[in-house]
């Protein structure tokens, strides 16, 4: 980041590491959801998990 002239300060230090726990506990606990889904197909644990843990994650705003 310093070669792109970005200040390295304790917000931006906050920031990166805020985005990065993001970024790997959110998967993390669909893939445990698929892991401990009582199911049997897979397409229906995916179903499972990302019905009940993923849909903060795949929420999209549909435009006007």
């Amino acid at each position: 980041m310093t070669w792109w002239n970005v200040n390295l300060d304790a917000i931006s230090y906050i920031t990166i590491t805020m985005s990065i726990g993001f970024s790997v506990r959110k998967p993390y606990y669909v893939c445990y959801g698929y892991v401990s889904s009582d199911e049997r197909k897979p397409s229906e644990r995916i179903r499972v998990a990302l019905a009940t843990l993923g849909w903060p994650i795949a929420q999209v705003r549909v435009p006007d």
